[in-house]
Parts: structure tokens; sequence; C-alpha cells
């Protein structure tokens, strides 16, 4: 595993969590990256920036992508991004899920929860209301009320598939009573309500109507009064749900093969091969829970509401079972565990690859239900009781945190029980009076993107539950500070744990490729989209610039078809991939930090930069002024005067003539001691001579500073009949050669000048540029700094890496050579 990546990775959960009582618009950790790389573009001096111009391009190229981000969605953004909403958590990155399905039991319907901004955004209804004149499907049945309660039919479980959609269960449970069916009701047909996980959710502020709704599609699963109880979904997609059964014995588990359209939506559901039957047991699925190899782990449960067997009991063979999903007869690989009696919710702990599952259960009503117990995959043995939690009662739904804290939903006491697997520690944690004001029950669990945790709590004679953020961070600790929020959502809420969808990641490095070497690459903008297969085109989804280390990772993603590619910058040509793109398939191609190879997704790019050395001479404040001969050579000097308070004078330092590669500072203290200072720019990119780049540092300098003009005669070129001409730099008393490019050459002692007004100064450098073929868009008004017919003192190009060479000496007080 790359351990930069998992940094990513932890670093992005980090960014993109803002704790409790910091509000969205004090805390919008998932921009950093942005805003880093505004800045370091805030901050380049050229006076074009190519990569700017080429980046243009790119978006322009992308135009198709990006045209679905409306002004609505603009706007959307803007909201998000400027208004507190006072919930701890920063805004969702487009395209990313950080959303929960909450099945509401006592008015058949789903809310939707946008767990980034802490609000309910929508709510489907699952039946029909009690007048509404339409079938359990949405079918219109004029003149015939529906005649059902929506209570009755108790919509409490939900599973996630792996596009993000939710699939609620109507169960019927509620049509009878101890004694049989209502007055008036016949057996119900159970029913799986769909709902579009990525719908559109501004027309449903309100419920629409059961049957208009075109997020929500019911399907009828097993026979009337079969009792639909649990619904999962395994690695294949297959759905797996469990029939609970009422008024007869011998529940069982049927698999159905789902069919979508191209944009994801459920069309159709299909019953294949046998139900998979207890044998001899009379088993009740109550929740239900599949892990890594298949293993359908679920807990027998009864409810007083179901009269089993008519004037006898209202049991079942009660406890925690397993099958094997992938077996030709699942029905055969049946076990009971039988130390466990009331199981309740179930916890799958897959651990890393090769590692044996661990699965968790709670008994509810085992004594005082405060006991965890645990199982090792679904051999020989048995349940064992992990930790008994004092303070805890009636343990329901439980999750884990993103510390491997187990969290559990404590309904007998308004509480959170927690417990720490590493170690052992445990606890109880009241959920505050003021949010709990009215009894409200606790039942389930679950955490989200960002690593928040979210309880659902319900109270049966409330008109609305909620669900309630907290922050898991130093439990058990001093520093624990929960920040409880809560969010309204519909009457009697009741999930255990799974109501988010399953997201997964992308991640990748971005690397330098120079001689089959590889060498991180920082900075760069890495850029995600899916596949639209309605639009019938790619949309853009989010993008990342890679860190110190290259790396680059995508969180908390649904299903789907996504492509990514990177942003070209000028001075580099993509090597690989070579498509210069890649195109990934979830879950399936998804980078699994705890696989022994995870899959990642990698850019390799070869430097197209070459550079080339220049003559660089202080002038006066415009190139050529104060030339040392008026023809031919180009040297220039400058005239520097005392000062006596210590401030510095600045004087540019040009290069072929024309090209500002520079500054020389001058500058004297209270005693006539003079110091010099070379500064060449770098980070921009600048145009020059069909190239775009920077200049990248100084490899020698030759100084000289004389006390009169006249002073500088000895170091020029002589003619008896012309005089003196331009100066000889290699016989400038002062002078240095780098081993290494240096942008700073540091203050130069360059002598005692105390007894002059002015000091007279010829500043010659050797300056790189470094840069890579650019040709500016037809009928651009581009103006390089330089024009092409300027002379240039250049040797031949060469590549970027090499080096200046000569004996290294320190920056600071030059010494004559």
């Amino acid at each position: 595993m790359s351990p930069g990546v998992k940094g990513v990775v932890r670093e992005e959960m980090l960014r993109r969590k803002s704790w409790a009582g910091v509000t969205l618009s004090d805390h919008r950790m998932y921009t950093t990256q942005k805003g880093r790389e505004e800045t370091r573009q805030a901050s380049r001096t050229a006076m074009f920036r190519c990569a700017s111009r080429l980046r243009s391009n790119n978006r322009e190229r992308k135009g198709k992508s990006m045209k679905r981000v409306t002004l609505v969605t603009l706007l959307a953004l803007v909201l998000l991004l400027t208004v507190g909403l006072g919930v701890g958590s920063a805004g969702m990155i487009a395209g990313e899920a950080n959303f929960a399905f909450i099945p509401n039991a006592g008015e058949a319907s789903v809310s939707k929860v946008d767990l980034a901004n802490g609000v309910a955004i929508a709510r489907y209804y699952t039946a029909p209301r009690q007048d509404q004149e339409v079938d359990a499907y949405g079918e219109s049945t004029l003149g015939a009320p529906f005649g059902v309660d929506p209570y009755d039919w108790r919509t409490g479980r939900l599973g996630m598939d792996k596009w993000g959609n939710a699939w609620a269960v109507n169960t019927g449970a509620d049509f009878y009573t101890r004694d049989g069916l209502k007055p008036g009701y016949s057996a119900p047909q159970g029913t799986l309500a769909f709902i579009e996980g990525d719908a559109p959710v501004g027309n449903h502020a309100s419920p629409m109507d059961f049957g208009s709704d075109p997020a929500v599609k019911v399907f009828p699963v097993g026979a009337p009064g079969d009792i639909p109880r649990t619904v999962n979904f395994d690695s294949n997609g297959d759905m797996w749900v469990g029939f609970h059964m009422a008024h007869k014995k011998y529940g069982y588990f049927q698999k159905y093969q789902v069919t979508y359209d191209v944009g994801k939506f459920a069309t159709a559901i299909t019953a294949v091969d046998a139900p998979v039957t207890g044998g001899t047991y009379d088993i009740a699925p109550y929740n239900a829970e599949i892990d890594k190899n298949g293993i359908l782990w679920f807990a027998s449960y009864g409810s007083t509401q179901l009269l089993r067997v008519p004037g006898q009991t209202y049991g079942s063979d009660y406890g925690m079972y397993s099958f094997n999903t992938g077996a030709p007869n699942p029905s055969e690989t049946l076990i009971k565990y039988g130390s466990i009696y009331h199981g309740y919710g179930i916890l799958i702990d897959n651990g890393a690859n090769g590692d044996p599952v661990k699965v968790y259960a709670t008994d509810y009503d085992q004594g005082d239900g405060n006991r965890l117990w645990v199982k090792v995959g679904p051999s020989a043995g048995d349940f064992v009781v992990e930790a008994t939690i004092p303070g805890a009662k009636q343990l329901r739904g439980l999750a884990f945190d993103s510390s491997g804290i187990i969290w559990m939903a404590s309904s007998g006491n308004s509480s959170l029980a927690w417990y720490n697997p590493a170690g052992g520690a445990m606890g109880v944690v009241a959920i505050p009076p003021e949010i709990v004001n009215t009894n409200y029950v606790p039942v389930g669990v679950g955490m989200d993107a960002f690593g928040f945790m979210w309880a659902v709590c319900r109270n049966d004679s409330q008109p609305a539950g909620f669900v309630v953020q907290y922050d898991p961070r130093h439990v058990g600790t001093v520093d624990f500070q929960p920040g409880w929020y809560p969010v309204d959502v519909g009457y009697r809420p009741y999930a255990y744990g799974n109501f988010t969808p399953p997201t997964y990641s992308i991640c990748g490095h971005k690397y330098a490729a120079t001689d089959g070497l590889l060498t991180p690459l920082a900075g760069w903008k890495i850029v995600l989209e899916e596949w639209d297969a309605r639009a019938g085109e790619w949309v853009y989804v989010a993008e990342r610039v890679t860190e110190e280390d290259g790396t680059y990772c995508f969180t908390s993603l649904t299903a789907g078809q996504y492509r990514v590619s990177e942003e070209s910058q000028s001075g580099w040509e993509q090597v690989f991939p070579d498509t210069k793109y890649h195109e990934v398939i979830l879950p399936e191609g998804a980078t699994d930090l705890n696989a022994a190879a995870p899959l990642y997704y990698d850019f390799h790019n070869r430097s197209t930069r070459i550079c080339s050395d220049d003559t660089v001479w202080a002038a006066e404040d415009q190139p050529g002024q104060t030339r040392f001969v008026d023809e031919g050579d180009w040297a220039t000097w400058v005239m520097y005067t005392m000062v006596k308070d210590g401030s510095e004078k600045t004087y540019p330092l040009y290069a072929g003539q024309t090209h500002l590669a520079g500054e020389l500072h001058v500058k004297n203290d209270a005693d006539g001691n003079v110091s010099v200072r070379y500064v060449i720019f770098g980070g921009g990119d600048g145009y020059k001579d069909g190239y775009c780049g920077e200049w990248s540092g100084l490899t020698d300098y030759h100084l000289q500073v004389v006390g009169t003009f006249d002073g500088f005669n000895p170091y020029r070129n002589y003619n008896k009949k012309s005089g003196y001409g331009a100066p000889i730099p290699g016989s400038f008393d002062l002078k240095m050669i780098y081993d290494e490019k240096t942008d700073d050459t540091g203050w130069i002692e360059v002598g005692n000048f105390s007894d002059s007004v002015d000091v007279f100064i010829a500043a010659h450098g050797v300056a790189w540029w470094c840069g890579s073929p650019y040709q500016p868009d037809e009928g651009s008004t581009l103006t390089q700094v330089a024009p092409e017919n300027n002379p240039v003192v250049s040797s031949a190009p060469i590549t970027e890496d090499k080096k200046a060479k000569g004996t290294a000496k320190a920056p600071g007080k030059a010494k004559k050579q």
C-alpha cells in the first residue's frame, strides 16, 4: 500500500470534517487544495502566464462535459459556500455522496437527509395514503380509496444498492393484531419501494402524491402475508429479502435479480433460485447483514404483534443464524448459533484482505439488553459475550466510527453506548435532555462521509422523529464534546444502520518520468468526471490537487463509470496512460487501501523544457541605458548614490538587452561599506522567444564597483583610436561560479566607499531561462518581453537538469580571483 495515498485519504477526511460548533462558512476545509492552487497562481510575477492560458484551453475543450452546470446549480453552490448552517460539517463536494435515507415506520415514507448540511431535503411516500384512489403500486383505482392506514405498513427496514439507491421494505406487519388481521384488512402483499438515489430534490420540499413521484417505484415481493422484513445486497448486486411470516411458521429468504435502465433506475426484479429456509428451524428473519465472503448473518426474532400459531405462541426459533449466499444450495449451509437468544442489531467487521470476518450482535431484551456479542467467521463455535456495558439498556442498532469504536443505540435510556475492541474501553453517553426532551428512543446509528456519527431517534407519541449528529472523537476523555445537532424527519423513523449509500475511492499518484525514474509531482490538478448514460455525455464531478508526495484521492463515490484525467501544464508531456485518462468502473475498480495491492490510477509526465544561458547586466530604469559603448556590445553600468538611512536601491537585471530577468539590490551602512545582491525572478510562466517558461537561476556573476567612472578603465578594452570600449567581465575583481543555480546570491560586500558620494557598478551575470515551445493563439494580443530580433547571447540548449559547472562557494562576501 502507498503510505502517501493512505495519508491523502486521512487528510481528505480531516479537511472535509468541521467539528461541533463550527459553521460551514467558518470551516470549508475541502477547498484547501483549490485555494492553495489559486494562491500559487496569484503569486506568479511573469508578464504573461502561459500555463493559465493552456488551462483555459483545456476547460474550453471540456466545455461539453461542463454544460450541465446550470445557473441554478451555481446559485446553490454560492448559498452552500456562504451560509453557515450551524451544523458541524463541511459542504459536500459535488458528485460525492454524503446523505442518508431514513425509513419512517409510522407513515410509510422515507426521508432523504443531506448530512453535509444537516437538513432533510426530501421525503418520499412508499405506499398510498388511506383516502388515495390508487393501489399499492400507484395505479389509479378511481372511486375506490386504498383504505389502509400508512402506519400499518411499518416501513421499518432499508437496504442500499451499489448505485446509492434506497430500497425500503413495506412489511405490512401492523395489518395484524395479536388475534389476527385487523377488521376490513386482507393479508398484506409486502412490497419494496425503490427510491432513486440521485433524483432531483427540488420538488420534494413536501412529499409528492404517491404514484406521481418519478423517483419512486414499488415492487411486490413474496406472497400475501409473508411479511418482508430485511433487504440486503451481495457483492454481485443481487438482492436478498428475508420474510418474517405472520400467522404461520417458517420464514425464509428469497434472492432477486434487479434490472436497471441506463440511468441506474430499477425497472424490474425477478426471483431466482429456490428460497433459503431454516429446515426444522422456524426462522423469523428480523435483521440481516452480508459479509465480504458472501455469508448472510441474520437474527431470528418474533414480534408481539404477530401471532405465529393462533392461540399458542408468538415466538419463533430465536437466535443468530448464517448461510452462504454463494453455495449451490444455501439452505444446506444454514447454521444456528444458540448462545445468543434475542439477537437484534448486527455489525460486520470485514477487516483487511485475508483477515477473518468478525460479527457483532446486540441482544435487545436478554436481561438488561446491555451485552455485545461477537463471533469470528461461520465455522464451528458460538457467539460469545465481548462486553457487558454498564449503564446501557436495550441495545439495538450499531456501527463503527472512523476510529474503529463501536457505537450502539441504547433504547432503554435515551443514550448511546460505545465499546472499543482495541483495549476494551466502554461507556454510555446520554443524549442531552434538551435534544430528547420528550423521551425519544434511539434505535440505530451510522457514520457519514465526514466521520460524524448519526443516531436515529423515534417517539411514537410525537408527529416527527429525528436524526442527531454527534462528534465521536475523544470519547472517554475530558476532551469529548459531542456537539449534538438534530434534524427532523418523519413519524417513527426506524433504521438500525446502513442508511447511507456504499461509497468507494479512486486514488493515484502524479509522477515526473525521467530516464526510467519516477519522481512525485505536487500541485497538479486531477479532474474526475462521471458518465451520464441518460444524457450521453461525461459530467464534471470533482477535482483534486496532488499533494507534496504526488498523491491524490477521490472518496465517497457511488458506483458508476468514471473518467480521471489531469489538467495539462506547460513544459510537460503526458506519457502515461496512453489514452491520456483512466476509465474506472466502480465498485469493481475501486482503490481499496486495505488490499494487498490496491488499484492506483497514476499519471506520468515527461518534461519538455529546455534551458539556455543568457548574459545579464544591471541597468538604470530602462534597458540599454548607461551603456559603456554606443554600438556593439550592450554592457551597461549603474550609478548608486550613497545614503545615510540604510535604505536599498534596486536596479533591473536585463538579459538579451530587454528581457527582465531579475534585480540588483544595493545598500551601504553608516560606515560607507557597500553591499550588492543579485535576485533572479522565478516561479512564473512567462513568454520569451517562442517559449513559455521562467528564469530559473544564476550560475555566475562578475562584479566591479568603483568610486569614479574612470575607475572602470582598467577593466575595459582599449583602443588607441577609439579609446576605452566594452568591459571585460572576466577581469573584474569580484566573481563567483556556482555549481547549483541560485536565485539569490545574498549580500556581497564590495568595499568601503566612505569618501565617495556616488558609486559606479558594473554587475554582470549568467542567468538561465527554462521553457517549453509555445505558440500563442491566432489573433492573440500577447507581446513577449523581448522581440525575437533582439540579440541574445546564448549557448546551445541543454536539458533543465544539467547543472552549472565550477567550484562551489557559499554566497556572501566575494573574493578577488
